[in-house]
């Protein structure tokens, strides 16, 4: 008997090849994903390390002043600053606060800031500040209104039409202004004014308006007779005053006060030592 063995003459054992496992379709990307995520790690590390160091921000702001420096020579530069809306505020005032002289880099100009520093001044009530290319710096600013002299602590303050204090040293200018006195007369002075307005021969003549216990007015004429008025209806009462002065010229007589606080009538105090005078058929004295 033969034993079969693997003899030159026998059939070779011919092995199927081994097969590569595929590839899934996430692999790759990810890889690539991963790469980038680390190079940008890698560089964004850098730029933190030379931003700590002080080297990035100091090239930057190199490169940005060589930029507006030659931009200058390009004749973008300022030669002009054109104003509108200025009365009070002064010119020294306006130009420290834009921070601007003729021949900068109009690029280098920063109208965010110097608007901002605009309406610090006194008399400024807002401002527009723009860069007109090539060379003009524009500016359009509203002052503030003076609108009374505030008396508070035995102390005047010039408040304008919103109720806001002025910030001015000299009260001379304004002496002519109503005086309103009270810990809160400022901020209820505007409507009240407004209010008075409506009767203007008799608003003109008023030097002085105290406000009583936080919620009226008693209101000074001609430095001599005190209106006082109610806590409402304050246009009302004010118009049967203006009523009766054109008709009976009352605030004429020797008196010293006119209480309108009753809405029915209208009390009269006379002066020490006056006497009483009839107004006539149905007139109120």
């Amino acid at each position: 008997m033969r034993l079969l063995g693997f003899g030159a003459h026998e059939r070779p054992d011919r092995r199927r090849p081994t097969r590569k496992r595929p590839t899934a379709p996430w692999v790759r990307p990810t890889i690539r994903a991963t790469m980038a995520v680390a190079v940008l790690a890698a560089v964004t590390g850098g730029v933190m390390q030379l931003e700590a160091s002080g080297w990035l921000g100091e090239r930057l702001t190199a490169l940005r002043l060589g930029v507006v420096a030659a931009s200058a020579d390009l004749g973008l530069k300022v030669s002009d600053v054109a104003v509108s809306g200025r009365q009070r505020t002064t010119r020294d005032e306006l130009l420290a606060a834009l921070d601007v002289k003729r021949g900068d880099p109009i690029i280098g100009f920063d109208p965010q800031a110097a608007r901002d520093r605009l309406e610090g001044l006194p008399w400024v009530r807002s401002a527009r500040v723009e860069r007109s290319l090539p060379d003009v710096v524009r500016v359009d600013i509203v002052e503030r209104q003076p609108l009374a002299l505030w008396q508070v602590d035995r102390r005047l303050q010039v408040i304008d039409q919103e109720g806001q204090v002025i910030r001015v040293a000299d009260k001379r200018p304004f002496r002519d202004l109503p005086v309103i006195v009270g810990p809160d007369a400022a901020t209820h002075a505007p409507s009240l004014l407004q209010l008075l307005g409506g009767e203007p021969d008799l608003a003109k003549r008023m030097t002085a308006a105290i406000r009583v216990a936080e919620r009226r007015w008693n209101i000074r004429l001609d430095d001599r007779v005190e209106v006082r008025l109610p806590a409402q209806d304050i246009g009302v009462a004010w118009s049967r005053l203006a009523t009766m002065e054109r008709t009976n010229a009352v605030l004429g007589r020797d008196i010293v006060a006119v209480d309108l606080r009753l809405p029915d009538r209208t009390i009269v105090q006379l002066a020490p030592g006056a006497k009483l005078r009839a107004a006539g058929p149905g007139k109120s004295t």
